[in-house]
């Protein structure tokens, strides 16, 4: 579950961290691909990983119709936020009164034995593998971008839109790319989390909790970074477990305070997230290097400060 958040975690850096879009919204993406992929599985029995293709087409659409709407009426920073927060319970009503979807029920997954080509598994050790494998390419293909001409378009929107735009940056196109591609991403995501769980409802897939779960995982890792997302996701959702199986028991909601006060003091303490840490940490040593090593010349010290 903590390699899958990070998967989650790191499509959502994609267009919140590296394009600077704050999409609070996310998990409509997560929630709409786990119900296609699940839906083609249970009526039609179409196999998962064609479910997966399936499942990030139609939130790739959305997001399309999201950018359309955040464009339209000019929506940016945090009105687009709340309007896609908005949306993603405005998408969980609609579900929770589809019948053919479940409704308030959900839909549970049949299991039809072990199969790779169902993407069911007596072991959970095989879907570790197959989120790992996802996480790893996920991660390149963000490098990628990052370090593509595509990828300074996106640091430059995150930085200032309006400078962006006025050096000649075609802020609608690569806001509209980043979206689709995130929304594209985290659809698939969805398909592996309803095999996995095998059931899936309108407050699970588009609830508040799960949706700032992941976004928090990637803001406290590093927002913007390449490995934030999965750092934040491998601290938090142990951490998430252990408190609730410490305080859970008993009193209920203790477990949850002690979780967000853990949140909180991270936030305070770290504004930059982890890989922020990381990186001061690194940048003390290089300077201490530098410094020890050109102490006695002069001519090297110059060179340091130019």
């Amino acid at each position: 579950m903590a390699l899958l958040f990070a998967y989650v975690a790191q499509c959502w850096n994609l267009l919140g961290g590296v394009a600077g879009q704050l999409s609070l919204g996310h998990i409509m993406y997560f929630g709409v691909g786990a119900y296609t992929s699940s839906y083609l599985f249970t009526s039609y029995d179409v196999s998962p990983w064609l479910g997966m293709i399936a499942a990030g087409v139609v939130a790739a659409l959305l997001g399309i119709m999201v950018s359309f709407l955040g464009l339209r009426y000019g929506l940016r920073l945090d009105y687009y936020a709340l309007f896609t927060l908005a949306l993603s319970q405005i998408i969980r009503v609609i579900f929770h009164n589809t019948k053919p979807l479940g409704g308030a029920m959900g839909i549970s997954i049949p299991f039809k034995g072990e199969s790779l080509l169902n993407l069911q598994f007596m072991s959970k050790i095989t879907y570790f593998y197959i989120v790992l494998i996802m996480v790893i390419l996920l991660t390149l293909l963000l490098y990628r971008i990052m370090t593509s001409r595509m990828g300074k378009y996106f640091v430059a929107l995150r930085e200032n839109e309006d400078a962006a735009e006025a050096l000649g940056v075609d802020t609608t196109r690569y806001k509209t790319i980043a979206t689709i591609l995130s929304a594209f991403l985290t659809g698939m995501g969805g398909t592996v989390y309803a095999m996995y769980t095998m059931f899936i409802d309108p407050e699970l897939m588009f609830g508040i909790n799960p949706n700032f779960e992941f976004i928090l995982m990637a803001i406290i890792g590093g927002r913007g970074s390449l490995l934030g997302p999965i750092a934040g996701s491998l601290l938090l959702k142990p951490l998430a477990e252990i408190t609730r199986v410490m305080f859970g028991s008993g009193k209920p909601g203790l477990f949850l305070m002690v979780y967000g006060a853990l949140l909180v003091i991270t936030i305070i303490f770290l504004p930059k997230g982890l890989m922020g840490l990381i990186q001061r940490f690194y940048q003390r040593r290089r300077l201490a290097y530098i410094t020890s090593s050109g102490a006695g010349n002069p001519a090297s010290r110059g060179n340091e400060v130019i």
